[in-house]
């Protein structure tokens, strides 16, 4: 039975029809965005969304993770309530200046456990 359905951002010329996500792929699909999006950038929700980007200027290391968790937390918990976070861990690659980032969460309706991967770089965001 599928709880959350979201339309893909991936528009592509195969038909008619939009592509549906539905639940994992949907959660995944909102936690990048709300992770990508400068607070500000929406209209009538300007504290919506994170500051991760201000954090990639910052000097790679422990502290600059800790930052970084504790802003993807909060902005996690205030705008995707769908999900409760149960791990952030970080990989950090020193040569590419990049953050592989794995964050675990259970889905609370489902009561089943989904994971989103990204990649934080300055040049992506």
């Amino acid at each position: 039975m599928t709880y959350y359905s979201d339309f893909s951002f991936e528009f592509e010329n195969t038909g008619p029809d939009i592509e549906t996500l539905t639940d994992e792929v949907s959660i995944n699909q909102s936690i990048k965005n709300i992770l990508f999006t400068i607070p500000g950038e929406v209209f009538f929700d300007p504290l919506f969304g994170s500051h991760i980007q201000q954090l990639l200027f910052e000097k790679m290391n422990p502290i600059t993770e800790i930052l970084l968790s504790n802003e993807i937390q909060t902005a996690l918990d205030n705008y995707e309530p769908r999900i409760t976070i149960k791990d952030i861990s970080f990989e950090p690659n020193y040569d590419t200046l990049e953050y592989s980032v794995s964050i675990e969460y259970v889905i609370n309706k489902l009561n089943t456990l989904g994971s989103v991967d990204i990649s934080l770089q300055l040049q992506s965001i």
